[in-house]
């Protein structure tokens, strides 16, 4: 007599075998949108407040431009984040919602660096030791 094979165990599956239904992909896609527009607006009111309550003293102006940037480059992660496990739920609607909040963000965080960077140039080099200025405004000076 022979003995029949053992049944093969059933593979684990961590990621979901399915898409997720149409109607909670967009659901969730708009609430997660509506939850990180409001995140964003509440902070960037706060920041300005901030500059608001302070128009003379430069370094809390600066302190709090800083902290929006940081502010929003964490919103960024928090979307990017989002994206992923959307993109592992396979709810498409909601993952192209975040990439597109994250995009957003993206432009949000370069132009506030940008517009930082402007206003806060580094400052020029200081002269070497052998440096003379020319004041004769002709070509025999030294160096030039």
């Amino acid at each position: 007599m022979t003995q029949a094979l053992p049944e093969p165990r059933p593979h684990r599956r961590w990621l979901r075998s399915s898409r997720t239904p149409l109607r909670k992909d967009v659901g969730a896609a708009l609430l997660l949108l509506v939850i990180e527009a409001v995140v964003f607006v509440a902070g960037a009111f706060g920041h300005d407040l901030q500059m608001w309550a302070a128009p003379d003293d430069r370094a809390t102006i600066d302190a709090a431009r800083l902290a929006s940037i940081a502010w929003s480059e964490y919103l960024l992660a928090a979307a990017l984040v989002l994206a992923a496990i959307a993109l592992l739920a396979r709810a498409p609607w909601t993952a192209l919602l975040q990439i597109l909040a994250a995009a957003t963000l993206a432009a949000v965080v370069v132009l506030s660096q940008h517009q930082y960077d402007q206003t806060h140039p580094r400052p020029a080099p200081t002269p070497s030791a052998g440096y003379e200025p020319c004041y004769s405004g002709s070509n025999d000076c030294p160096g030039g």
